[in-house]
């Protein structure tokens, strides 16, 4: 029989073992929360990108509706009363449904703009629930990976 010994210059390597189901198991698990966990902050990231869009929106058609548009839209009114000599019932009727359409419309877009951002971060939802099928019934192979 002979041994080998170990020299400082090369290192001995213990045996290969085999992992135990459980402890891969844990593994693969402690693996997928942290890769779901990066996944969530980056769609999180682009969500809040999105909303923020609809919320600045949001907020430029308040400040118009709220704070500049009453100067405005009686300016207008006026400017119209007397331009095409109407009264001014029509004058601020014809101002005020302008100001409404267009409050709409930044209105519209504010809340589409968060609608994109918010089915962002469902996508993460629907991504973590495959993900724990596949991680719970690993013998499953219909499943595939949606990115």
């Amino acid at each position: 029989m002979s041994t080998a010994q170990a020299t400082p210059s090369t290192p001995v390597e213990p045996p290969p073992t085999r992992t135990p189901p459980l402890s891969r198991a844990a593994s693969d698990a402690i693996e997928l929360a942290t890769l779901q966990g990066r996944l969530f902050l980056a769609d999180g990231r682009a969500c809040m990108a999105s909303v923020r869009t609809g919320v600045a929106l949001g907020a430029v058609g308040l400040a118009l509706l709220v704070a500049a548009a009453p100067l405005a839209l009686v300016a207008l009114a006026m400017w119209l009363q007397g331009m095409y000599e109407l009264s001014p019932e029509a004058a601020y009727a014809i101002v005020a449904a302008s100001a409404a359409v267009i409050g709409a419309c930044f209105g519209y877009a504010a809340i589409r703009s968060s609608r994109d951002g918010f089915a962002l971060l469902s996508r993460s939802c629907a991504d973590l629930e495959e993900n724990l099928k596949a991680l719970t019934h690993p013998d499953d192979t219909a499943t595939t990976p949606s990115r």
